[in-house]
Order: structure tokens, then sequence, then C-alpha cells
């Protein structure tokens, strides 16, 4: 082959100028060169990295095609994920909707099952008690693809939230500043702060914390800016971080709790179990065949303290198997002799039946849970039952 000059000479070279290009090496020649019948005076560069260079321009090449293939495959990843999410949600929305229909037909199922238990009950004078084949135990129905488990409960063994603040034809003496003139709704009712307080107690809370936390509740339901002794009004809560305002009206369901100053987990977890939250402003009217042992704390804050916690369990475990056949012969009780309640208020606070009952009823179809909760209004009159609330999720 030669060396770069003799190559240059045969013609095996390639010129750019005065640049000379071969394979073996650079050279450089004094006087004069002879490339392709064109003379090239001196000095002459010859440079023979033609190879070389075309070698690496061959590896940058390789890498940037690597770049676009690991590109390329990022991107239809993220496109397959895509997809799959998009697939998974279709299917969790298709399964979702199929489970609510479900719910559904499980709601309607029990609104028959209820009415025909209201039947019965109107025709055995209106008593409803916990023997009835309706609140033993669950009631397993069979759908077109799933399962619906339900459960028929008294929904009156609890201290409604909302009679904290007089409502409409309430009695004006239950408030604090008692006019007679229709003046009071919306104004907090001292006499559910007070059984709020006693029914807090009862479960381990100080007095002081009681009386704080119902000051609390009633500044929430109340129509008024005036904060109550220990409560919190707009002012407090406006401060927050993460601000809002107070409800100003009834709540619909005891978990709106959670949102109020000094409820913590604690005492929240603690008093969720006797309290309930009625679309009225009246306290429960408590069926008393209904009532259990653990109940107790609900009874004894009722009767104003004069009967304690334990005394009320007695009392719950000594009803008659097939409950008290009226209000006259629960009150005829010799453990309520000396519990000092006029006639009218025992009238308005307990009854031998139910004014609200609930349904929970969990739905189950392949892998989708879904629970239901429905509370009725059971009318005094009628024997149709009105759904006023409908919570879907666990009961936290």
């Amino acid at each position: 082959m030669g060396g770069p000059l003799a190559q240059a000479r045969r013609g095996q070279c390639s010129t750019t100028g005065s640049t000379v290009k071969c394979r073996g090496g650079s050279f450089r020649a004094p006087g004069h060169v002879v490339l392709g019948g064109r003379r090239m005076t001196g000095p002459v560069i010859i440079s023979t990295d033609f190879h070389t260079r075309h070698r690496r321009q061959r590896g940058v090449a390789m890498i940037v095609a690597l770049l676009m293939v690991a590109t390329l495959s990022f991107i239809a990843l993220g496109l397959t994920q895509s997809m799959t999410r998009s697939v998974h949600r279709a299917a969790a929305s298709a399964a979702y909707s199929n489970v609510y229909w479900q719910a559904i037909s499980a709601r309607t199922v029990g609104e028959i099952a209820l009415r025909a238990v209201l039947d019965g009950a109107q025709r055995d004078g209106g008593k409803l008690t916990p023997s009835h084949p309706l609140f033993l135990a669950p009631v397993d129905l069979p759908l077109a693809t799933g399962t619906a488990r339900v459960q028929f409960a008294d929904a009156t063994r609890c201290f409604n939230i909302n009679s904290l603040v007089v409502g409409p034809g309430d009695d004006a003496d239950d408030a604090d500043d008692a006019s007679g003139n229709g003046e009071n709704v919306g104004k907090r009712n001292a006499a559910a702060v007070r059984e709020f307080t006693l029914l807090a107690t009862s479960i381990g809370l100080s007095e002081a914390r009681a009386q704080r936390i119902a000051n609390v509740i009633a500044d929430w339901l109340d129509s008024d800016a005036e904060q109550g002794f220990g409560g919190a009004e707009d002012g407090f809560y406006l401060g927050l971080p993460s601000p809002f305002r107070t409800g100003t009206g009834q709540i619909a369901d005891v978990s709106e709790l959670r949102a109020m100053d000094g409820m913590s987990q604690q005492i929240y977890r603690g008093l969720k179990p006797y309290l309930c939250a009625h679309p009225v402003s009246l306290p429960s009217k408590v069926n008393i065949n209904m009532l259990r042992p653990q109940d107790a704390p609900v009874l004894s804050a009722l009767l104003g303290g004069q009967l304690g916690v334990q005394e009320a369990v007695s009392l719950i475990e000594a009803r008659p198997p097939e409950g008290w056949d009226s209000i006259a012969a629960f009150w005829a009780a010799p453990s309520l002799e000396a519990v000092d309640y006029d006639e009218a208020t025992r009238a308005q606070r307990t009854s031998i039946t139910s004014g609200y009952i609930e349904i929970a009823a969990t739905i189950s179809d392949r892998e989708v849970d879904l629970e239901q909760r429905l509370v009725y209004e059971i009318g005094a009159t009628s024997d149709r039952a009105r759904l006023v609330k409908r919570t879907f999720g666990g009961d936290e």
C-alpha cells in the first residue's frame, strides 16, 4: 500500500483545500505533491483520519438511535399504563353503577318489609320490641349478581343533637331567655344542653368539658353570632388555616360534629353511639321497649340524672320479655317511683313504638361492596314510612 505520500501520488487520497486525507496517518510533504493531475505546492498536510472519523460518527449515530428507542419505549409504556387505568376506571364505574342499582332494589325490599311490620304493629297497639323477627338478625337477600344483607334497628335510643336549639313550635320556656313570643326560635335550648351534659358526664367526660362541648354544638346550630361560654362561632372557625363557617342550622348527620372545636377523635367516638341527628328540633322520643343495657346513659340523661347509669341498666334488664304494654306500665316500675317527671313530659319523651327506624344494607357484588344506611320517620297516624336520610359508606 505504501506510505501516505506514495498513496497520494497514486491517487488514493482525497483533497479538501490544501489538506490530503489518506488511510495510514498524517504526512507533511515538503515541496510539492501531484494528486490527480493537480499540483499541490507545499507544505502539504496529508491526513489519513478519514476512517477514524467515520467510525466515531457511526458510534454517535448508534447512541442517538438507542436514545430514540428508549424515549419511544417510555412513551409506549406511559400510553399503556394510561389505557390500563382507563379500562380499570371504566370497569370500576360500571361495577359501582351496578351495585348502586342493586342498593336501590334492597331499599325497595326493605321498605316493603318495614310497611308489613308497621301494619302488624298497628294491630298490636303500635308496640315494637326487640323480639320482633325483623330486629332479631340481619336478613340476607339474593340479588341478580350479588347479595344484600339488611339489618333493621330502632333509631330512637339516642340524644337528638338538633334539640340543642329551639325550633318552631317548641316550648319557649326551654330557651335561655324565654319570652313566650316565639322569639327564641334558633336559640339554644337550656333543658337539652343540661341533658347532653348529663349524657356526656355519664360516659366519662368532666362536667366542664361536657358543658363546653354542648355550647360549641349549640353555637354551631343557633342562628345568632353570640358565642356561648366556651363555645365557638364564625370568628373562631374563620381564623383557622382552612377557614369555614358554622352551619347556623340543623345538622344532617352526627359525623358533622368532627368539624367542631374541641371535638377530638376520642370524644367523638365516645359520644357517637348515643347521639343522632333527626330532622326536627324536638328531643328524641325513646322507644323504651327497644332499649338495651348499653343504652343506659341515654335513659339516665333523659331522666335528668335522677336514675344512675347502673340503675338504668337494672331497669332495662328487668323489662318484661314482651316489653312494656304502655308508657304507664314503664313509669310504674319501682325504680322510677322517686323520679320527678310530669305526665306531659313523660308522654313527650317515652313511647312503646319507634318514631324512627334505620335500615343498614350491605350490598356485595363480586369484588365491590357498598354500605347504605336509611333512616325512616314513622308517622303517628300513618303506616307509611318517610325516608329522611340516606348515606353511603361505612359508619365511622
